[in-house]
């Protein structure tokens, strides 16, 4: 009958089916070297709130956080862990879920049917998920992640390693208010059954690029947005402020020495979508930096089936 559970820097290993079934365990900690949480580890189980993740995460098994209805918001790190089949699935009071450009892997069911990481349940009518921002996502049917949960999304954030929407992926989601996505997103609209999208959507693309002489400036990201519709507010941000500098509008400048280093991320919601590399080097004997847009590698993607 305990209500919450927090685990210390050296729980490495959350077992399978650890808390199922534990009604009343409201609130869960997790420690900085969790690796794995095991099948149905918290299946069923009281959990409440706003789910996070340590970046030492490398496997959530199949149904570990699965059918925990007050669960309301899911935040992955930033690194290579492993989702399996169906690890949220009908979380029906999940309002935002946040996956960040990263080297994040999705395994589809043993049957490869699908991968319903994130699915509702096909008769819910709550209609609670309300915001994603999905950075990464797998190569083919991305948004099956999210299949049956998308009629009441209002606002979507679509990440540089994602190449293709397939056809009716959006096509319950009528409230949807805004959305980002890459400008050379591939998406299927054959029969217009993806209009939701693209009607509200604005077009970003990485401008950044080449070499430029120290002091110079350069804008991150370039912005296509549909008239009457709004821009999701983007924020940005260096991982070394000492060597290359990013404003709020995304003027990236180089302020350090030749040789220093820096990851520039774009973010919406605190969750990284696009980045790209920084290196400050030397050209014609005078200072520049050179940008290189950050891509995840597919082939480092595994699926089953």
């Amino acid at each position: 009958k305990f209500t919450s559970v927090s685990f210390s820097d050296s729980v490495k290993t959350i077992g399978d089916r650890a808390f199922e079934n534990c009604t009343q365990l409201a609130t869960v900690t997790f420690g900085q070297g969790l690796e794995t949480v095991g099948q149905y580890a918290f299946y069923n189980s009281g959990l409440s709130g706003a789910l996070t993740f340590p970046d030492s995460l490398q496997k959530i098994d199949t149904y570990a956080f699965a059918k925990c209805p007050h669960i309301t918001e899911i935040t992955l790190p930033e690194g290579n862990a492993t989702i399996c089949y169906a690890a949220f699935y009908q979380n029906t009071g999940v309002q935002a879920i946040r996956i960040p450009l990263s080297e994040i892997q999705f395994e589809k069911s043993e049957d490869a049917r699908g991968y319903y990481i994130f699915t509702f349940n096909n008769t819910d009518t709550t209609h609670t998920l309300e915001t994603i921002v999905v950075g990464t996502a797998p190569a083919e049917n991305s948004m099956d992640l999210f299949a049956s949960s998308l009629a009441g999304l209002k606002t979507i954030v679509i990440g540089t390693d994602i190449s293709k929407i397939n056809s009716s992926a959006f096509g319950s989601a009528k409230l949807l208010e805004h959305a980002l996505y890459p400008k050379n997103l591939d998406i299927d609209n054959k029969w217009n059954d993806n209009h939701h999208l693209i009607d509200v959507g604005t077009k970003y693309t990485v401008a950044a690029h080449g070499n430029m002489e120290l002091g110079d400036e350069q804008t991150m990201l370039a912005f296509e947005t549909p008239e009457g519709k709004t821009c999701p507010a983007v924020t940005y941000l260096s991982t070394n402020e000492s060597a290359v500098t990013v404003d709020a509008n995304g003027k990236i400048k180089a302020v350090g020495s030749v040789g220093q280093k820096a990851t520039i991320k774009a973010q919406y919601d605190g969750t990284t979508f696009a980045k790209v590399d920084v290196t400050i080097g030397t050209s014609a004997g005078e200072d520049f930096y050179s940008i290189d847009p950050v891509k995840i590698g597919r082939a480092s993607r595994r699926e089953r089936g």
